[in-house]
């Protein structure tokens, strides 16, 4: 992988619990269309959080952009928009596909309604379990412990199975 110095460090959370295969590789597509870096790690299958729904399929991937916050954050909605998913302020709905930013660069705080890192990272096995697996030396803005630290003190690791 090529990797320009202007190019930000970007980790993404892809799921979907409609049609969840067909889906997230139409979101992997998509991104490959933005000429973006990218890598991915391998899926998981989690229950919906927060409604009853389908099961979702969750990936981590990262990217390397040369794209700002507010253009990385336009993009991912209008992929979003493009597969025909509708804003619901709750965010718990059944989803073709969801994108959501959990890290850029080692940016910490809150910056056009993103707060960074991502908090659902800390919490939600469907995010912190593929990371730790994909990148588990990898730590997060803000820590000092890696992915694979914050792995093996998560209490809910069945709340995942990876496929």
């Amino acid at each position: 992988m090529n990797i320009n110095s202007d190019q930000h460090f970007v980790l993404l959370g892809l799921g979907s619990n409609i049609e969840p295969e067909l889906n997230i590789e139409f979101g992997i597509n998509a991104l490959r269309k933005l000429d973006l870096n990218i890598q991915f790690s391998q899926s998981v299958k989690s229950k919906s959080v927060g409604f009853n729904g389908d099961d979702f399929i969750n990936n981590i991937v990262i990217i390397h952009s040369s794209l700002n916050l507010l253009e990385l954050k336009t993009q991912m909605k209008k992929i979003e928009k493009d597969i025909g998913i509708v804003s619901n302020p709750s965010g718990c709905f059944n989803k073709k596909l969801d994108i959501d930013i959990i890290t850029y660069q080692n940016w910490t705080g809150t910056y056009f309604n993103l707060t960074l890192p991502r908090p659902e990272v800390f919490y939600n096995a469907h995010v912190l379990g593929p990371l730790a697996k994909f990148k588990p030396d990898y730590i997060l803005p803000s820590q000092t412990k890696t992915a694979q630290d914050l792995w093996n003190k998560y209490k809910h690791k069945s709340r995942i199975e990876f496929i």
